[in-house]
C-alpha cells in the first residue's frame, strides 16, 4: 500500500493504491450522518503492467461480524483505458444515535475497511478517500 498520484483514462488524482490481494484498515468511531466518498480504478503496478482485473471492496466490522457495504468489479477488458469509478457509501447506520437500547454505533470503534481483491489480480487505486 502506498499513497501516490495515480491515472485513469487522463485523470490524475492523489489516491490510496492497493495491489491486490490486499486491504487497508482503519479503526474509526464515526460522527452523526456521515458518508464515503471516493473513486477508484484499476491502475498499472510499479513495473507499469495492467493486472487482468481486481474487486474493489469498501467493508465495515465491529469486531464480531464484517458487512460489505459496497463491491466494485474493475477489469482490463474492453479495449478502452480504465476510468475512475465514483464510490459514495451512507455510513449513518453506522453512526450518531439509533432508535434502539442496544444499539449504539457512536460508542463502537469500527474497522472500516478499504480491499482489493485479486479477480485475477492486479493494482487499484482509492482517490482522495474522505468520510465526511
Amino acid at each position: 500500500m502506498r499513497v501516490d498520484v495515480a491515472s485513469a483514462a487522463g485523470d490524475a488524482r492523489t489516491a490510496v493504491i492497493i495491489r491486490a490481494t490486499a486491504r487497508v484498515v482503519w479503526r474509526l468511531q464515526f460522527p452523526n450522518r456521515v458518508r464515503l466518498r471516493t473513486a477508484v480504478a484499476l491502475v498499472p503496478d510499479a513495473a507499469g503492467a495492467l493486472g487482468p482485473g481486481v474487486n474493489a471492496r469498501v467493508g465495515i466490522s465491529d469486531g464480531r461480524l464484517y458487512e460489505t457495504l459496497r463491491q466494485v468489479k474493475l477489469d482490463a477488458g474492453g479495449g478502452s483505458p480504465p476510468a475512475w469509478m465514483p464510490i459514495d457509501v451512507d455510513l449513518a447506520g453506522y453512526s450518531g444515535r439509533q432508535w434502539s437500547v442496544f444499539y449504539r454505533p457512536s460508542r463502537i470503534t469500527w474497522d472500516f475497511i478499504l480491499a482489493a481483491d485479486g479477480a485475477p489480480g492486479g493494482t487499484i487505486a482509492w482517490a482522495q478517500p474522505v468520510i465526511e
